[in-house]
């Protein structure tokens, strides 16, 4: 099945945005944040997910298989085009999209404007939701801006749970740092027999939230007075790119290649860490958080850039790039605990 951003049977890209035209130039723009049933139908997601039969056929003669149902498309059920997202046994729940708008309705408030991006990856296998959480921005240095969010990835592939985690943007240079909440009731809830209590248990979630974000902002102006210099850069680099360790029976020709890799990625990082955007800025410039902001600049608009769209997507917000940007939080926090500087 092909990946590309999911396309709506008019021919428009499924998804909705507020602000900046996007990287990728796709999508709806809408004048402002939109409220969640603004954001449905802005990003083409108004369709629920169907659980019908699954049948296996050889030749003119086809059968039930037993305890086993596709996932598909209202809005594509019954026409040429109807691709299946997943195949589900008989306990699978499928949480359906406004369901998701209005579980985020109940943590941040009823009515309010708070969606800023919206959409669907592939055929409509997963749906992803970015809302702006009111009041809570803050300055890491004067001039450095960091505005948090709220991200709700849901699956409707039959393997990929809800996933709720705290996004932050640095706003000079739309960097993104994407933590899983460490605490409270829902982070992951898959889809099963009493998926709607555990989730819609979460309406104290905000609470949790503003704590997490409470500690990332302590940790970035921490990072922000932490003086770094090259061997230092180096050292945490080295930690968040290391060189793959070489196993007994493997020729050197087999682990150059990785070793290249890792380099470039040091060298890039280091790159950005000295000319990324916002990294000039006085109380930034050769500390720990610019060499954090260094890593996060060169995974979301270098590392990625080659990619096609919905790849792009899938790496930023819960793929490879994350993972490389959450390890570059993780060695930050730990330079901080270790308190040399």
């Amino acid at each position: 099945m092909a990946h590309n951003l999911n396309q709506a049977p008019n021919g428009k890209i499924a998804l909705m945005y507020c602000g900046e035209v996007p990287w990728h130039g796709l999508g709806t723009r809408l004048n402002g944040p939109a409220t969640s049933a603004e954001a449905l139908t802005a990003a083409q997601l108004d369709w629920d997910v169907l659980k019908v039969p699954l049948w296996a056929g050889v030749g003119m003669t086809s059968y039930p298989v037993p305890r086993h149902h596709a996932l598909v498309r209202s809005d594509l059920w019954g026409t040429s085009r109807y691709p299946i997202l997943g195949v589900v046994g008989d306990g699978y729940e499928p949480l359906q999209n406004a369901e998701a708008f209005r579980f985020f309705d109940e943590i941040v408030g009823s009515k309010e404007a708070i969606y800023h991006t919206a959409g669907a990856l592939g055929q409509g296998e997963r749906i992803w939701l970015l809302a702006k959480l009111p009041k809570s921005d803050f300055e890491v240095v004067p001039g450095d801006k960091v505005e948090p969010y709220l991200l709700l990835v849901n699956g409707h592939d039959g393997h990929t749970p809800i996933q709720i985690k705290l996004t932050t943007v640095r706003v000079v240079c739309q960097n993104t740092v994407i933590r899983a909440l460490e605490q409270g009731p829902t982070q992951r809830v898959h889809h099963g027999e009493g998926m709607r209590q555990r989730l819609w248990g979460a309406a104290k979630l905000l609470g949790v939230v503003q704590q997490e974000i409470a500690g990332y902002q302590k940790s970035s102006q921490a990072m922000a007075q932490y003086s770094m210099g090259p061997a230092k850069l180096a050292t945490y680099l080295n930690a968040v790119f290391p060189d793959p360790q070489r196993k007994p029976d493997q020729p050197p020709d087999r682990q150059s290649p990785m070793l290249e890799v890792m380099h470039r990625h040091r060298t890039r990082s280091a790159y950005y860490y000295d000319c990324g955007r916002g990294n000039h800025l006085p109380n930034v410039r050769g500390t720990l958080w610019a060499a954090l902001n260094g890593v996060t600049e060169y995974v979301d608009h270098e590392l990625t850039s080659d990619k096609s769209p919905d790849d792009r997507f899938r790496a930023v917000l819960y793929g490879r790039g994350q993972q490389i940007k959450q390890k570059a939080y993780h060695e930050a926090e730990v330079w901080l605990k270790r308190g040399v500087n």
